[in-house]
């Protein structure tokens, strides 16, 4: 199981600060994590990671990207390799290997910029890495600073500008699927209370295709806001049980019963949760095992069930 973390930390160079990011590592039993918005300049990174007091992790940042550094990441090196394949203000994108079992994935961590013309770098990004990164697993995670649909926010303006689509074409183009969480939905507050309040989803975690499929039942959990306005998100990738696959043949004459569509639909709309390969496949396995009982019910042994029939 792979736990990694990543929170906008609102600043890191206040030993309280350092103590709640070490608190949080420990209890949530993190090997991966991205601050965001640490806010660290040069001379003050190497004191800020003693600081952490993390025994041996080791960390990598985007500071020659920005005045102070804006992204920071670290690892257990004993439990993962990770390497950065490239960096900017808003974005350190890694490659990740478990060392216990030699699984990789690419991860980018996110700090979005606040006004529309930065975010744009980010959005073009995005669209030309999801190409390159096609045939691996690729997790993007962090504060976006942007919302996808209005029901995103709560209070504030209600407006809903044309610059505000950007962000959900880039995730429809670059062909991502939101990580089903739990927890806050509203991972940013402003801090007021009452008409004041505004509140808003600005931090996401999306997955491409292979990501689904090497972890279908990923999941991610948006914790309650501490020490920051906004929520740490905690994204746990367990793998599936292993298990071999049981021969499957269709037979035609099933499909000539009279049951045969109600015994499928009774099938496809069981409920199921996860991301929607996983709820997919996780439907197609419950039509097979409804199958299956049909055939043990009716058509099994059916060489041995004539020759029974003209016995009698």
């Amino acid at each position: 199981m792979i736990n990694i973390g990543t929170w906008n930390v609102w600043g890191l160079n206040s030993p309280n600060k350092q103590k709640t990011i070490r608190d949080w590592v420990t209890k949530q039993k993190l090997g991966i994590v991205g601050l965001l918005e640490s806010k660290i300049a040069p001379a003050r990174l190497d004191p800020v990671i003693s600081g952490l007091a993390l025994p041996s992790w080791n960390f990598l940042s985007n500071i020659s990207a920005s005045a102070s550094c804006r992204i920071l990441v670290g690892w257990d090196p004993l439990k993962y390799n990770i390497t950065c394949i490239n960096f900017s203000e808003q974005w350190v994108t890694c490659d990740i290997t478990t060392l216990s079992s030699n699984t990789s994935l690419k991860i980018t961590f996110v700090y979005g910029l606040n006004t529309p013309s930065g975010r744009g770098m980010l959005w073009d990004y995005m669209l030309s890495q999801a190409p390159q990164f096609s045939s691996s697993p690729w997790v993007l995670m962090g504060d976006f600073n942007a919302t996808l649909k209005a029901t995103d926010r709560s209070g504030g303006d209600t407006n809903w500008y044309s610059h505000l689509e950007d962000f959900g074409s880039c995730i429809h183009d670059a062909e991502l699927s939101h990580i089903p969480y739990s927890g806050l939905k509203f991972s940013w507050h402003n801090g007021q209370l009452g008409k004041d309040a505004i509140m808003k989803k600005l931090d996401w975690i999306f997955g491409n295709f292979p990501f689904l499929s090497n972890w279908p039942v990923a999941h991610a959990n948006f914790l309650p806001r501490d020490h920051s306005d906004h929520s740490a998100m905690i994204l746990t990738l367990t793998p599936p049980s292993p298990h071999m696959p049981a021969p499957f043949k269709f037979l035609n004459v099933w499909a000539d019963r009279m049951d045969f569509q109600d015994i499928v639909k009774e099938a496809w709309q069981s409920p199921v949760n996860g991301n929607p390969m996983y709820r997919f496949t996780s439907k197609l396995q419950l039509i097979k095992h409804a199958l299956k009982d049909l055939h043990r019910n009716n058509s099994s042994h059916i060489s041995a069930r004539v020759a029974e029939a003209k016995t009698r």
